[in-house]
């Protein structure tokens, strides 16, 4: 994989050895996952949700650091839901095995229809390299019952690229 591409990967076929990981849903070598190669401040994920308005909404995803060497800066990531900052710069440290879960409550508001989601490094440089992993988006009253369920992964959270 290039600088600033993406793809659906599991540990092995990582193509960098400098990045360790195991899928976050099964712990195992043979679990996908999105691989982000040093996204360079551009938007890494991208998808359309649909929205009703005035409802709760939980965002939940796991992230982690893939490189395990030194010399590189850590992903810095930013979460959007239509156009709006709902999480911004979180540091994603260089721990090996480390899952970060990336979570907040969204409310509606007076919104319907779709609405995008985007996650962005904020990060410029180019060896901060990182995957994502059980992004859910869904309508929820406690957003800790929501998170625990990992494995979750709605129908229509479609991996986009811009």
């Amino acid at each position: 994989m290039a600088a600033d591409e993406y793809s659906i990967r599991n540990s092995t076929n990582l193509d960098n050895i400098q990045w360790t990981r195991l899928d976050h849903t099964t712990g195992t070598a043979l679990g996908s996952f999105l691989v982000l190669n040093g996204p360079s401040s551009n938007v890494a994920y991208r998808t359309i949700v649909p929205v009703e308005p005035n409802t709760n909404y939980v965002f939940c995803a796991f992230a982690t650091n893939l490189v395990n060497g030194s010399n590189n800066s850590d992903p810095n990531l930013t979460i959007d839901i239509d156009g709006v900052s709902q999480l911004v710069g979180v540091d994603l440290p260089k721990q090996v095995g480390k899952w970060w879960i990336l979570t907040f409550s969204y409310f509606s508001g007076s919104n319907s229809g779709m609405v995008p989601i985007e996650i962005t490094d904020i990060d410029p440089s180019l060896q901060n390299d990182c995957a994502i992993d059980d992004v859910s988006f869904r309508e929820c009253m406690i957003e800790k019952v929501c998170c625990e369920d990992e494995d979750l992964f709605d129908d229509y959270l479609i991996l986009d690229r811009l």
